[in-house]
């Protein structure tokens, strides 16, 4: 399976994963937690390939990672609504322009990603045509207004601020302008617990379905009959 950190633009990089694939395939943007593009981002990017997407996680951070929010929290500030649109829409073009892409895209996020992901939605709704948040949020939920895509969330019941938006804010936006929501609140979760690499919050049952709902959806709306073959 190729995988690999490749070139978007001139500042920015990504980590790319594939499958051995003849046919033309679509692809999944992967946005990252406030510590960066650290290998945990890489696991997934790869286990989305290996569902039979192309995945790209592009580096918000310019190479820069942390370890936690205390340092992430600055390079986050550093993505401004300029970075991020320039970031996030040279993913866009990089995918579209592959012969091994269907140019078909989604995304997914997970923590400050998560919110992201729906951000990125929202401002690029010709690019991205399905959307996965990993229990984010967005501070302007107006922003829903431009979304066109369907989306799915995943959030923790232990994770207070984060849930609590989401059933009393998102919910009700996207019902009020008949938008595609398919949320689900598990259990005893707390923020993170997808998180294979921090044991206090991973939740094995609840990450494993959070991650085959979401690898469905991509599947029910990403996916052709039919996608050709490869262009050389």
């Amino acid at each position: 399976m190729p995988r690999h950190m490749v070139e978007l633009d001139g500042s920015t990089s990504g980590y790319e994963a594939r499958p051995d694939a003849t046919e033309r395939l679509p692809g999944v943007l992967v946005i990252h937690e406030v510590t960066g593009l650290v290998d945990y981002i890489r696991e997934v990017s790869d286990r989305i390939a290996e569902h039979g997407f192309v995945a790209l996680a592009p580096d918000l951070y310019e190479g820069k990672t942390a370890s936690g929010m205390e340092d992430g929290a600055p390079l986050r500030d550093r993505v401004t609504d300029d970075v991020f649109k320039a970031k996030i829409g040279a993913a866009i073009s990089y995918l579209k322009s592959r012969p091994y892409c269907t140019g078909d895209m989604g995304v997914v996020g997970f923590c400050m990603g998560g919110g992201f992901s729906l951000r990125a939605a929202c401002l690029f709704p010709d690019g991205i045509a399905a959307c996965s948040i990993f229990y984010g949020r967005i501070s302007d939920i107006e922003l829903v207004n431009r979304l066109q895509c369907p989306v799915i969330g995943s959030f923790g019941e232990e994770d207070k601020g984060i849930s609590t938006w989401a059933v009393d804010q998102l919910r009700p936006a996207m019902e009020r302008l008949g938008k595609s929501l398919d949320m689900k609140v598990y259990p005893g979760a707390p923020h993170g617990f997808h998180r294979h690499t921090a044991p206090n919050v991973y939740r094995p049952e609840a990450a494993e379905d959070a991650f085959h709902r979401t690898m469905d959806f991509f599947d029910r709306t990403l996916k052709q009959p039919a996608t050709g073959p490869v262009r050389s």
